[in-house]
């Protein structure tokens, strides 16, 4: 019963369905949550266009119980903490967008969302080649780790550029 009440949550009330639909529950389209660091351009490194500015791409929910840390930069070590900050409407940073908002949440409605969010794991098909399970969420994690670095030494500037 917690997985379709979080399932009308996560259509209705939560409004995750607006950027997370479709077959693989992505709309592929960029965002600005309204999160995470001042110094990472996001969408911006590539387009150069200031409406893309901490625009990251709506990832896939699908067998997202096994991609955890979660967020582009690897700050919400759970679904809970991600739920949290998504129910905080982001902050107030520019160039949000108009579909992060703040979202009330009782405590059983976050569990219910939860465990909608598990149903959309595949455990035959991560049983079948776990190896490949595994490969992908380290090198998911070691690319975070490598920009982490590369804007630590100075590598990027703060609009993303690279310094030669």
């Amino acid at each position: 019963m917690q997985e379709k009440n979080g399932l009308v949550l996560f259509i209705g009330k939560a409004r995750c369905a607006w950027c997370h639909n479709g077959p693989n529950f992505t709309d592929n389209k960029f965002q600005n949550l309204g999160t995470g660091s001042e110094d990472d351009p996001g969408r911006y490194w590539v387009t150069h266009s200031e409406q893309d500015l901490g625009a990251f791409k709506t990832p896939s929910l699908r067998n997202i119980a096994q991609h955890a840390p979660y967020l582009h930069d690897g700050s919400a070590g759970t679904l809970e903490t991600v739920i949290d900050e998504y129910g905080r409407g982001g902050d107030g940073k520019p160039g949000k967008s108009r579909f992060m908002m703040k979202i009330r949440r009782t405590p059983q409605e976050k569990r219910d969302l939860v465990s909608f969010l598990k149903t959309l794991t595949d455990a035959s098909a991560i049983a079948a080649n776990p190896s490949n399970w595994k490969s992908e969420t380290q090198s998911l994690r070691a690319l975070r780790i490598h920009r982490e670095s590369a804007r630590c030494v100075g590598q990027y500037t703060s609009s993303g550029a690279t310094i030669r």
